[in-house]
């Protein structure tokens, strides 16, 4: 007896499609009471369980979706719908079943469409065995499983609340439920077969009976008939005995003659085989005078002077791969070398790009610092001491330069000869290999087939002494065979008595067939007259069938021919299959439409996804970058922040350069007035008599003050490193802002534009989409469902039609004959 275990229940009805909205239900046995209010999903579980007994839904969810968890209450577009139940089946062993159901949110309506479902089973020994509804009818499998009929699962067990009323319908109604739960139709179609069978038995009897005068004379003939093949047996048996003692006769010829073939065939394979083993001493004589021939130097030594002679060359051979093990060495070195250049100069080269920047800078600044020094001062050696020494670097820069290139230069140069040694090497090396190869090869395939040709020629020896004594025993043999012959047979003699007995054997039987002949000439006239009646029946018979399953389908046949069912009956089932190929290969064709729709669609979603994920990278990187330029430019446009920068560290600069030049001219005034004071106190510029010396002391004290004063130039220079700096930071900042700059203006208007591209595709698909799975469900799924339905009764019809035909010939046979 089956029994149910546990239920699983998923996106049905009230039930949630997510996962943790799962709800599952235990069976107990021998009963189990669902109680709960209006609402609450006990139809719910009734309906669940008809569902996976019977695969019928309730009513009006096929269409309308309405068994599956509503779209819109989910806020999706797609509801996925599913049932796994266990019970024990009538054999005592698990069964796990899955059904799946996907309820899709459409314009105006939800389409309901059901997925693959599963079955697991328990092997043997205890193993899950999984299979899926392509390779099984999943409903019948649980018919079976359960033990009960689908009508009593679908009207009794299962039955839905909103059709428990049918034991109160009308009577044919009613008639066709009991029917279905007592399998009556089955026990009714027994009943037609037997009354058919009966039918055909008792015809058969009445024309047996008829044939049974006609039998008693054919006995009669056949007992005289019998009587004359016993005499004539009779004479064959003896002719029989003849034949048998002169094949006993023969015998020992024929095994003479059997030995002496078989001998003769051994000779002629010895003669083939010496004969391919003479060619093949030839083919290998001939080999030996070609390597003769390809040997330049035979070497006229031993074979140990030979082992002797390839060890040295082995030894040598093992010598240059150490040599080349070496040069390899030394070229790894050389590429090491090479490529710690290489970086340096990477390094170096770097490095002199920002030496060059900064000495662009500064030779701008000591250009105008030299313009403004020249309008106050006059061949003044410090300055020709710094420019000196600018020149003196400029040329240690170009001598270290030049040195750099020419050891690239000679490192390059020791590279391409240790490479091309390197070469040489290695293919010297491999010519030497494959000779030593070559030769060794050579020798042990001679020395082999010099082994074979010595072998060769024993056996042949040993063959020749075989066939000669063979030959011998054959002439004595048939010596022996010529003198019995001889002497013991008349084997003409013999020949033609065998020859006489065959032909009268053979007359024999031709009488004997005559006879059969006329038997059944007259048996066929006795039931021509009963099988002309009998195939006149089954034809009426035919026609009635025909005529009630045109009847039965003239509306949904009317459907399907679009209006006009073919006259000739003959017709309807070739055109029925024309249609139903035609269906078959529309919906084929619109499901891998879909189904390339939807491919393609998955494909563009995932281009979006990843181009929006991209794009949210990009806005990512970009409030980073602009965060870092915000930070450091204080709000400010980079261009004019760098501008101002710039324009600042010069005037800053300018100003540090004007004090300098300041600080040098009043030395110079204090210097000559002190000089002044010893002589004639006086000013320098003005030549203003001083009064007293105190006032000259004066005015150098006050110079000095100006001059000592550290705090206003310390100020400059404290400004223009912060200023500086403030620009080198500026400076690291440019390749951050111009990565921004393409981020603001190329990268994300175009990832945008794609998304924007990509989702006006998108959605031209999914109504793409959705019209084709519409017109595959309005005009495709439904006539071929009816197909589907009649298909069987078609058949029928076509195999009615040609009995028919086949009966309407065998009567024109039959009024033929008659």
């Amino acid at each position: 007896m089956s029994r149910l275990h546990k239920m699983s229940i998923q996106g049905i009805r009230s039930f949630g499609n997510r996962d943790q909205d799962t709800q599952v239900i235990t069976f107990f046995s021998p009963l189990t009471v669902i109680v709960g209010p209006n609402g609450s999903g006990k139809t719910t579980i009734i309906e669940c369980l008809k569902y996976m007994a019977t695969g019928i839904m309730p009513p009006g969810a096929k269409t309308g979706g309405a068994f599956v968890h509503d779209p819109k209450v989910a806020h999706d577009t797609e509801v996925r719908g599913q049932i796994r139940l266990l019970f024990q089946d009538v054999t005592g062993h698990n069964v796990q079943v899955q059904r799946t159901l996907v309820a899709t949110q459409k314009k105006t309506n939800i389409s309901l469409r059901t997925l693959e479902g599963i079955i697991i089973r328990e092997g043997i020994n205890g193993e899950p065995i999984q299979i899926t509804s392509k390779c099984i009818e999943l409903d019948k499998e649980m018919v079976t499983a359960f033990g009960v009929s689908t009508a009593i699962l679908e009207n009794v067990i299962f039955c839905h609340q909103e059709e428990s009323n049918w034991p109160l319908s009308e009577g044919k109604q009613l008639k066709t439920k009991f029917d279905d739960i007592f399998a009556a139709t089955k026990y009714m179609k027994a009943l037609e077969l037997i009354r058919k069978i009966r039918t055909e038995k008792l015809q058969t009897v009445k024309i047996s009976r008829a044939e049974i005068g006609h039998l008693k004379t054919y006995r009669d003939m056949l007992v005289q008939k019998k009587r004359q093949y016993a005499e004539i047996d009779e004479r064959r048996q003896t002719s029989k005995v003849n034949v048998e003692s002169i094949q006993l006769k023969l015998e020992p010829i024929d095994s003479r003659l059997e030995f002496i073939a078989k001998e003769s065939s051994k000779m002629v394979d010895f003669q083939r085989r010496m004969d391919r083993l003479t060619n093949e001493c030839e083919a290998l004589k001939k080999k030996i005078r070609e390597f003769n021939t390809i040997i330049d130097e035979p070497f006229q030594g031993s074979e140990d002077e030979l082992k002797l002679l390839i060890s040295n060359f082995q030894r040598d051979q093992d010598k240059k791969k150490r040599e080349l093990q070496d040069l390899e060495a030394k070229k790894l070195t050389t590429e090491r070398q090479i490529k710690k250049l290489l970086d340096k100069r990477t390094s170096d080269t770097t490095r002199l790009g920002g030496y060059e920047f900064e000495e662009k800078q500064y030779k701008t600044n000591l250009i105008r610092r030299q313009q403004f020094i020249d309008e106050y001062i006059q061949n003044s050696s410090q300055i020709i001491d710094k420019t000196n020494l600018i020149n003196y670097f400029d040329k240690q820069i170009k001598i270290e330069q030049k040195t750099l290139m020419e050891k690239r230069l000679f490192y390059q140069q020791k590279e391409t000869n240790v490479q091309q040694d390197l070469d040489k090497y290695q293919e010297q090396r491999i010519k030497i290999e494959s000779t030593i190869k070559l030769k060794s090869s050579q020798v042990e395939k001679t020395l082999k087939e010099i082994q074979d040709i010595k072998q060769q020629q024993k056996q042949i020896e040993q063959y020749l002494n075989k066939l000669n004594d063979l030959n011998k025993r054959i002439e004595r043999k048939e010596d022996e065979y010529q003198q019995k012959l001889s002497n013991e047979i008349n084997i003409e003699q013999l020949k033609i008595d065998i020859s006489s007995d065959e032909q009268k054997r053979v007359q024999l039987q031709f009488q004997l067939k005559d006879l059969n002949n006329e038997i059944d000439n007259l048996l066929v006239n006795s039931k021509i007259n009963t099988e002309y009646e009998m195939f006149k029946k089954e034809k009426l018979e035919r026609d009635e069938q025909i005529r009630k399953i045109k009847v039965r389908h003239h509306e949904i046949l009317t459907t399907i021919f679009q209006g006009s069912i073919p006259e000739e009956d003959s017709n309807i089932y070739n055109q029925f299959e024309k249609e139903h190929r035609k269906l078959q290969q529309n919906r084929s064709i619109l499901e891998k439409q879909i189904q390339d729709i939807r491919q393609t669609l998955s494909g563009k979603e995932e281009k979006r996804r990843l181009l929006a994920d991209e794009l949210k990278r990009k806005d990512l990187l970009r409030n980073e970058y602009t965060d870092r330029l915000q930070e450091q430019l204080n709000g400010q446009i980079y261009e004019k922040y760098l501008e101002k920068l710039s324009n600042d560290v010069k005037q800053k600069q300018d100003d540090k350069g004007s004090i300098v030049g300041m600080e040098k001219t009043y030395q110079k005034f204090v210097n000559q007035v002190r000089s002044t004071l010893k002589t004639d106190p006086c000013c320098p510029l003005c030549y203003r008599k001083f009064d007293k010396q105190s006032e000259g002391e004066q005015l150098i004290r006050d110079m000095e003050i100006q001059i000592k004063g550290p705090e206003y130039r310390q100020k400059i220079d404290h400004d223009l490193i912060l200023l500086q700096e403030k620009f080198e930071k500026c400076l690291n900042l440019k390749p951050i802002h111009n990565q921004l700059q393409d981020i603001e203006e190329k990268d994300i208007p175009t990832l945008k534009n794609s998304i924007k591209q990509l989702d006006n595709e998108i959605n031209q698909l999914k109504n793409k989409q959705n019209d084709l799975e519409q017109e595959l469900n309005d005009k495709i799924c439904l006539p071929l469902e009816q197909c589907e339905q009649i298909k069987t009764d078609i058949i029928m019809l076509n195999k009615y039609i040609n009995e028919r035909k086949g009966f309407e010939t065998k009567i024109h046979v039959c009024q033929q004959k008659l």
